[in-house]
């Protein structure tokens, strides 16, 4: 995703569920970024809530992150998924 495309989609996230934060934040410096891993939380329409386990390796060159991949459980996030459809 672009900047743009990210920015979209976090706010169309926000406009879905309330109470979205992180939690259990581990970060770690590698030689190339960093790694982030933290629990994506939310709570649902329906009084369901959402806990997932997310991973972040991010290439970082001048001080600027360069590329971001992202690891989750889709599993995990079939009812976040459903919300946004």
């Amino acid at each position: 995703m672009s900047a743009d495309q990210l920015a979209d989609f976090s706010q169309l996230v926000l406009d879905r569920v309330s109470n979205f934060h992180y939690e259990n934040v581990v970060k770690s410096v590698t030689t190339a970024g960093f790694v982030e891993e933290h629990d994506v939380c939310c709570d649902f329409d329906d009084g369901a809530a959402l806990r997932m386990r997310v991973c972040v390796v991010a290439d970082v060159v001048d001080g600027r992150i360069t590329s971001v991949r992202e690891y989750a459980d889709s599993r995990a996030a079939r009812k976040l998924l459903e919300a946004l459809a």
